[in-house]
């Protein structure tokens, strides 16, 4: 019933919860592999979460995704 894209968000979202923390944040290519989905897609899609609020997401080196 849902979209691929709606799919990998729920789960990117759970995977980030369960395993992210401010302090562990995890990169992009982390969250691809834990939900099986190719990299660019996923990029996309922690995007949009990002710019909607529901991750937070920090640049850099020691960069990734959390929630807060």
């Amino acid at each position: 019933m849902f979209t691929k894209a709606c799919e990998n968000a729920i789960r990117a979202v759970l995977i980030i919860t369960n395993k992210g923390s401010e302090d562990k944040k995890l990169s992009i290519q982390q969250i691809a592999k834990a939900i099986d989905s190719p990299l660019p897609f996923t990029a996309k899609i922690l995007q949009t979460l990002s710019r909607e609020g529901l991750v937070e997401s920090v640049k850099g080196p020691n960069g990734g995704f959390y929630i807060d």
